[in-house]
């Protein structure tokens, strides 16, 4: 019982930390950011319109972000919250993850951002596993 207080207070220590620290300086979001744009990026939905535009290390993102012009209202929404893990700069609006994305993209994102916090692992098959 004292070790699971424990735990979870550690876990609460960490979470407001974070809070604390705010996002990450642009450019600033390391490999988690990277790794949790990447995953939004190879939704599904998109994967074949961002693939061209990401490599092993990198997304290019200028290009990236112009091809939202020529996506849907949520595959653009995607690319923006992908580009706002790595690079914050309000691209993509809280409302618009709530209402304009379908089921499995939302699940995406929270994944992603869960991702990004450090709460989760990315596994080799692309997914997201608890850490």
């Amino acid at each position: 019982m004292a070790l699971e207080l424990t735990t979870e207070r550690m876990r609460q220590g960490a979470r407001v930390a974070r809070r604390a620290a705010g996002p990450p300086a642009a450019g600033g979001a390391g490999a988690a950011g990277l790794a949790a744009a990447r995953l939004i990026l190879e939704s599904p939905t998109i994967a074949a319109r961002t693939r061209p535009h990401v490599s092993d290390g990198a997304v290019d993102w200028p290009a990236l972000l112009a091809e939202t012009a020529t996506l849907s209202g949520g595959e653009g929404v995607l690319v923006r919250v992908a580009h706002d893990l790595v690079a914050p700069g309000g691209e993509a609006g809280g409302w618009e993850v709530a209402y304009r994305l379908g089921p499995g993209s939302f699940e995406r994102v929270i994944t992603a951002l869960r991702l990004a916090r450090g709460e989760v692992a990315r596994a080799t098959d692309g997914q997201a596993g608890a850490v």
